[in-house]
């Protein structure tokens, strides 16, 4: 048992990982309990169960995780970018790098995301991620200039829309409106009903005083 909990649920929770770590119900258990401690004990629990479970994948993501929440941020995005070299299409990996990278300054994301990207050039994950750190910098030519390539590159119309989505806010942000119009009338020909498009569509039209297509397609 760890000296430095007094909870008697993380207790129990911290005995039923040590028995079995590779447990679905016990990995959400911990979780949800680890939640609720300090940052300064989820690393040191964290560091106790890593003695018995040393190199275990998922208590290894935990430690990433509470080395954030201590905002060692800097060795946090050091493990995650390790793992990500290994699995790029991991959707645990990619959210755990996200988190990790989110405090620190865009310039410094996107340095991070361009040295993995080098490893990884064909990463839609990575080309976005770093895309949405350009944006965060002020830095709107290159991000655009990266998301359309990105969407040359996207495979089947979810992907497309989540990519045309972030593009049709960056050129709203811009001010080309030109542009917003043309990526929002591409999102709703590939998907008439998406109320998104349809809004964002209604709202520049009647901006721009286009009054009868706005009501047109609101009432489509």
């Amino acid at each position: 048992m760890n000296d430095c909990v007094t909870s008697k649920t993380m207790q129990t929770a911290i005995s039923q990982i040590e028995a079995n770590p590779h447990s679905y119900m016990a990995q959400n258990n911990f979780s949800a309990e680890l939640e609720k401690q300090q940052p300064s004990t989820q690393l040191t629990i964290i560091k106790d169960l890593l003695k018995k479970h040393p190199d275990h994948p998922w208590l290894m993501q935990q430690y990433a995780f509470a080395l954030s929440n201590n905002g060692d941020h800097l060795l946090a995005v050091k493990m995650w970018s390790g793992w990500i070299m290994g699995c790029p299409g991991q959707y645990d990996i990619q959210s755990g790098l996200c988190a990790a990278l989110t405090p620190l300054p865009p310039k410094q994301q996107a340095d991070i995301l361009k040295d993995l990207l080098q490893s990884h050039p064909n990463s839609l994950f990575l080309q976005k991620t770093l895309a949405v750190a350009y944006a965060d910098a002020k830095n709107y030519h290159e991000s655009i200039q990266l998301l359309t390539k990105c969407l040359q590159k996207c495979d089947g119309d979810a992907q497309k829309a989540k990519f045309e989505d972030y593009l049709a806010t960056l050129y709203q942000a811009t001010g080309n409106f030109e542009q917003y119009r043309m990526i929002l009338e591409r999102t709703l020909v590939r998907d008439p009903s998406n109320p998104k498009a349809k809004l964002r569509l209604c709202k520049l039209l009647i901006s721009t005083g286009d009054l009868d297509t706005s009501i047109t397609i609101c009432l489509e």
